[in-house]
């Protein structure tokens, strides 16, 4: 054997490939949040029975994952930014609500919040909790000011509004018709408190993402960098003082005020618990939101040139 022959062959490691530089990243965000950037993918989870009790009801369990690409870098972190817009519970002031989903889909940047499943009037559970009634009985509403980038785009049960901040927030799983009823159109200024649509159960067609049916009313809720569409993550969000934390699995998380404490965790997703619901053994998923309706604008004066004769 030859001395060559013997010598010692150091494997020469694979070249490794550069990660899709910002540019790239940012043009597939764009593709994947254009036309469908209210999409929302819907995984169904059948929930356990929940008892009613005398001040809160059961709200079924909705879980609702985004499809689009998260890859940019998106300005600020998702919360805790003090250039960040104020937001609130996207409902009407007063009104508890149940966060029924965590942060989920990807990079968890969103939330489900669903109204009681019983009538507000009667008192009666409905038996179906995706019953129309249960929608229109109550609002969905805007979190912040700002101007709608999406109105029911593509056929797609949902509405976008752009904020100062340089963020979008949507709105999915709008009842298609009570948004018509509205007159929403893309470029509307938006205010804080704004009526958007009844929650509900739709999902619109195949391309809106949307895989299967929802199980309950409720409205899907997440961020995203206006610039790219890549969406921004829940945790670290905060809504009404209400600030999102991550934990656990997908779809698992908490709201923490203070002292108080909100939560959705693995089976207990979709249930509705409040102070007074002895068999939640202190746990709770109830939220009352402070966003009240938008007041009524006022009356702008019209000023005649007749009026001022120095005027040119």
């Amino acid at each position: 054997m030859s001395r060559a022959l013997g010598k010692r062959i150091t494997p020469v490691p694979a070249p490794t490939l550069a990660p899709p530089s910002l540019c790239a990243r940012a043009l597939l965000a764009v593709l994947a949040g254009g036309p469908l950037a209210c999409a929302a993918r819907t995984h169904v989870e059948t929930p356990a029975t929940i008892a009613a009790t005398p001040s809160v009801t059961g709200a079924e369990a909705v879980t609702a994952a985004p499809d689009d690409d998260d890859g940019s870098e998106p300005e600020g972190d998702g919360g805790g930014d003090p250039a960040q817009t104020e937001l609130r519970l996207p409902w009407t002031a007063g009104e508890t609500w149940y966060l029924t989903s965590g942060p989920h889909s990807t990079k968890r940047t969103a939330l489900d919040f669903a109204p009681p499943n019983r009538d507000p009037a009667t008192g009666e559970a409905y038996a179906n909790p995706c019953s129309r009634k249960r929608g229109d009985a109550y609002w969905v509403r805007a979190a912040a000011d700002g101007h709608f980038t999406a109105v029911l785009r593509n056929g797609c049960p949902c509405v976008q509004i752009r904020h100062d901040d340089g963020t979008t927030t949507s709105y999915f799983h709008l009842q298609r018709a009570s948004v018509k009823q509205l007159g929403l159109k893309v470029g509307d200024p938006v205010r804080a408190g704004q009526a958007l649509g009844h929650p509900s159960c739709e999902v619109g067609p195949r391309k809106c993402g949307a895989t299967h049916p929802a199980s309950g009313v409720h409205v899907h809720f997440h961020r995203a960098d206006a610039a790219t569409g890549a969406r921004l993550p829940a945790d670290g969000m905060v809504l009404s003082g209400w600030r999102v934390k991550a934990v656990g699995r997908q779809r698992e998380g908490v709201l923490v005020k203070g002292e108080e404490v909100r939560q959705t965790r693995g089976k207990l997703v979709g249930w509705a618990c409040a102070a007074s619901t002895t068999t939640c053994r202190g746990k709770r998923n109830d939220l009352e939101s402070d966003n009240g309706p938008v007041p009524a604008p006022k009356r702008t004066e019209v000023l005649s040139l007749a009026a001022h004769p120095t005027a040119k």
